[in-house]
């Protein structure tokens, strides 16, 4: 799996990112009993499920919704998997006991992974009953974790794992779809080794595509995303043109 890139059409032809005051391209429908953001064409077949990071519907994040959907032609997706009870920004990272408890609860209640992956079943029926079957999905922090177990649901045909919470080489042995992981200086970069030299026996290993963005924290290319920071914009652009680039190989 090569963590270098040539520079690709999709590098010139993602829409600039709105630094300030971003005005959404999509809306918001109920749909598989979720709040759901709907962005790009609707009569497409090719549909990207997105799994927001923790902190739900953040603008940086409903950007790269709307990037990924006019940079593919796709029908993107990104429901409310927390109905609403998003984590309170100011328990993470926890500063003290009870900010350790109150985010231990989230995760084994409303973010608990086996539960959501539920939803995603619900979500992939409600989508094959539209003919929507060319399916890849993304996710981030949470999500990327999300995005990367429903990979190995054989329903999905391209994975994208952004700053990813949590991921594990048993996680990428599961694996039954091409994969773009891309990751922060935060997360294990040795994690990430065992993590691709897992997939290299996979049929679909020369599709993988892996960067380390080295200056980049945590949450960069979601709800963490500082435009005001020269770097974490270019960096934003950068992932969102591999993303693009990914999704429109393998999709």
């Amino acid at each position: 799996m090569s963590g270098q890139y040539q520079q690709s059409e999709a590098c010139c032809t993602i829409p600039p990112v709105i630094t300030e005051g971003y005005k959404e391209k999509g809306e918001y429908k109920e749909y598989a009993g979720m709040r759901t953001y709907f962005t790009g064409p609707t009569d497409t077949n090719r549909t990207i499920l997105v799994f927001f990071d923790i902190f739900s519907f953040f603008p940086q994040t409903i950007q790269g919704a709307d990037i990924i959907a006019s940079s593919t032609n796709s029908l993107v997706i990104m429901p409310d998997f927390f109905r609403g009870k998003t984590l309170d920004p100011s328990v993470y990272p926890p500063r003290n006991d009870e900010d350790k408890e109150k985010l231990g609860t989230f995760f084994s209640t409303v973010a608990n992974p086996k539960d959501r992956l539920l939803d995603v079943d619900t979500i992939i029926d409600a989508l094959k009953k539209e003919g929507k079957t060319n399916l890849g999905t993304m996710g981030y922090c949470w999500g990327g974790k999300m995005a990367t177990l429903s990979g190995a649901t054989g329903s999905f045909k391209a994975v994208a794992s952004i700053h990813p919470g949590l991921f594990t080489e048993d996680d990428a042995k599961d694996l039954k779809a091409p994969i773009a992981l891309f990751i922060s200086k935060d997360e294990d970069a040795q994690e990430a080794e065992r993590f691709n030299a897992a997939l290299l026996s996979k049929d679909f290993a020369a599709k993988n595509k892996y960067k380390l963005y080295g200056t980049m924290v945590h949450g960069w290319a979601a709800s963490r995303a500082n435009f005001k920071d020269a770097e974490n914009l270019k960096e934003y652009e950068d992932v969102y043109s591999r993303l693009a680039e990914f999704f429109n190989a393998t999709l």
